[in-house]
């Protein structure tokens, strides 16, 4: 393995460090966040095969058996992709009654080569040696061809069923047209790759510009995966590109400073704050506005995203439960009743606001309690 196929092949990795990173992510949406999770598992996968194909150490013993199998996670590639951009906008699951075509391609090919696959190493071996794999086979020669094509149709699909929609969220449009865009950039590039093999400028073990589109979509991808709002941390573009602005939104400045004052009475009245599920989406249904309105009033009002905005409502909240002096709560109690989903989140939320940890908070607090009390005594 050389240098070059040594760094493709740590974008395989990092697509599996990510999707890992989306599979036990349980902020935002996490039914669509693991639909990207599996999306980039079959991303990593192609290209760990493609570099064990360039490197021929798909037909050495250790990796026989991975032999042939790229078909499936490429047919699976852009019905992941749909599933998730729907999900997204739709906000509809995956129902395998509703939904199973979308597999049949992958399941077709796993059938095709099923009864290469399920021989042994040794046979494997021999097979390959032979040139004799078409007799085990039984999948057209241009199989890669039809399922590049379907992908075409899926891409289609995404832009005409869902383009418009984008726009109905400044951040997620963002988001989304990069990633779509970047999916596109993989179909187009397995387009091109067919279409140089076919006038014979390639032949078919030169697929590098499929792996190199891949990577390149996996490395926008991982950009945005700590940054993107809703889906990754509830932060705005904003934050993650100064240059962007909230000019284009059509929230004149009077209604802005009213949706404001709505939001501080919603957040004293109701507590929203108190269910540790609240998403930027629930806020935003709260306030009967639309999702990027409700994150434009939090940081240009507050200087802040959606999280901080919660949590100092959070630790605002822990704080007078622990001014009561009768308080039978411990600190994982505390961290709980205000909202927040585990202590440690609670601990550097309430460290980041009041700069003090909780108990120390406390402590401070039990002090104070103390000396007032003795000063009215001594008053007498």
């Amino acid at each position: 393995m050389n240098f070059w196929e040594t760094i493709i092949l740590f974008f395989s990795f990092q697509a599996i460090l990510i999707g890992l990173f989306f599979l036990f992510k349980r902020r935002a949406d996490p039914v669509a966040n693991k639909v990207l999770a599996f999306f980039l598992f079959c991303f990593g996968y192609c290209i760990c095969y493609n570099v064990l194909f360039w490197s021929e150490l798909i037909h050495s013993k250790p990796f026989i058996h991975l032999g042939k199998t790229y078909l499936i996670p490429q047919g699976l590639l852009a019905p992941l992709f749909f599933f998730y951009i729907r999900r997204v906008i739709d906000r509809k699951k995956v129902v395998l009654r509703k939904d199973f075509w979308h597999f049949i391609p992958a399941l077709y090919c796993l059938a095709a080569f099923s009864p290469y696959l399920i021989q042994s190493a040794a046979k494997k071996m021999e097979i390959y040696q032979e040139g004799t794999i078409r007799e085990f086979v039984f999948a057209p020669p241009y199989i890669g061809v039809i399922l590049s094509l379907i992908m075409v149709g899926y891409v289609y699909t995404i832009f005409h069923r869902y383009a418009k929609k984008f726009d109905r969220d400044i951040d997620l449009k963002i988001w989304l047209n990069v990633i779509s865009i970047s999916f596109a950039g993989v179909v187009f590039s397995y387009l091109l790759y067919y279409f140089l093999w076919y006038i014979q400028v390639l032949e078919l073990r030169h697929d590098y510009i499929i792996t190199a589109f891949m990577a390149l979509c996996i490395a926008v991808v991982s950009f945005f995966s700590v940054n993107q709002p809703e889906v990754f941390n509830g932060k705005s573009m904003q934050e993650v590109v100064p240059l962007f602005k909230y000019k284009k939104t059509g929230l004149p400045a009077i209604e802005s400073l009213h949706i404001k004052d709505q939001l501080m009475d919603l957040m004293t009245e109701q507590q929203p704050y108190l269910n540790s599920d609240l998403r930027l989406d629930d806020l935003a249904k709260l306030l009967n506005v639309p999702r990027y309105h409700a994150s434009q009033i939090i940081n240009e009002h507050f200087q802040q995203n959606f999280n901080d905005f919660i949590n100092k409502y959070r630790v605002e909240s822990a704080i007078d439960l622990l001014r009561q002096p009768d308080l039978s709560l411990n600190m994982k109690e505390i961290a709980y009743r205000v909202g927040f989903n585990n202590y440690v989140s609670f601990y550097k939320a309430f460290k980041k606001t009041t700069g003090l940890p909780p108990k120390e908070f406390k402590s401070n607090v039990a002090y104070s309690s103390l000396t007032d009390k003795k000063i009215k005594t001594y008053n007498r």
